[in-house]
């Protein structure tokens, strides 16, 4: 076992959180945000001190036994193992009535799983970077969509289906590759504390534009109206003086 200390950067003023996970609903379509896929808990930098964010908060958290990337094809690879969950995840769970069978062979999941990669070449990748894990993919798929399903978690924020596969065997990810060890993907502890789903910070980007936007928008009307009425008190003025000149 090969201990690692990550780094996890926040506001002041703000609790130390887990985020990436996913909210149980099994009325609607599993949609799974698939930008890194690191999975669901603590997310940190392997660097401590980083300049960019010198003035937050910085808590140094302890993983026991990572999966380690050391370099950017481990990142891909990775990256590429846990979308490959996802989109298996989403086959089975939203293909899975009667109904749904002749959308099923058609479906961007089913190309993207047996076209786009191979689950042969998935499991070569698992055992490669993460040799300690003894379940198969389709286990862990089924596993995550057992919780996804199951009546009592509805409503719940679950993890992602990387977790499924890796949790038993390593408790997060070391990503210390160049392409990785980044704000946008960086490392993850396994671990569940006050948690938010995948979609909770896309959310919130989406209504800071907004909000950018509405104040946009204000002040270009605000110019407007002060363009407006200054064209109108230039005309005021010289309507009063073609008067003048009249009488």
């Amino acid at each position: 076992m090969t201990s690692k200390t990550i780094y996890n950067y926040r506001p002041y003023g703000t609790f130390l959180s887990s985020s990436e996970y996913v909210l149980a609903d099994k009325n609607k379509q599993l949609n799974l945000t698939k930008t890194h896929g690191m999975g669901s808990g603590i997310y940190g930098l392997t660097r401590p001190n980083d300049q960019n964010r010198s003035d937050e908060i910085q808590t140094s958290i302890k993983l026991e036994n990572p999966v380690i990337l050391e370099t950017d094809d481990d990142n891909r690879d990775f990256i590429n193992l846990s979308r490959y969950l996802m989109n298996y995840a989403e086959y089975q769970i939203n293909y899975r009535n009667p109904n749904d069978r002749e959308y099923k062979l058609k479906s961007p999941q089913y190309r993207y799983i047996t076209q786009e990669f191979k689950k042969d070449d998935m499991e070569k990748i698992k055992e490669r970077l993460a040799p300690l894990v003894k379940i198969s993919i389709n286990e862990a798929v089924a596993r995550f969509r057992k919780d996804y399903l199951d009546n009592e978690n509805n409503g719940k924020l679950i993890e992602q289906p990387i977790n499924y596969l890796l949790k038993d065997k390593y408790d997060g990810v070391y990503n210390k590759s160049h392409d990785g060890d980044t704000f946008s993907i960086g490392s993850v502890k396994y671990e569940k504390i006050s948690p938010r789903d995948q979609k909770s910070a896309f959310k919130g980007k989406i209504k800071k534009m907004s909000h950018s936007r509405s104040r946009s928008r204000s002040r270009s009307r605000s110019r407007s109206r002060s363009r407006s009425r200054s064209r109108s008190a230039s005309g005021k003025k010289t309507y009063k003086k073609k008067i003048s000149k009249k009488t």
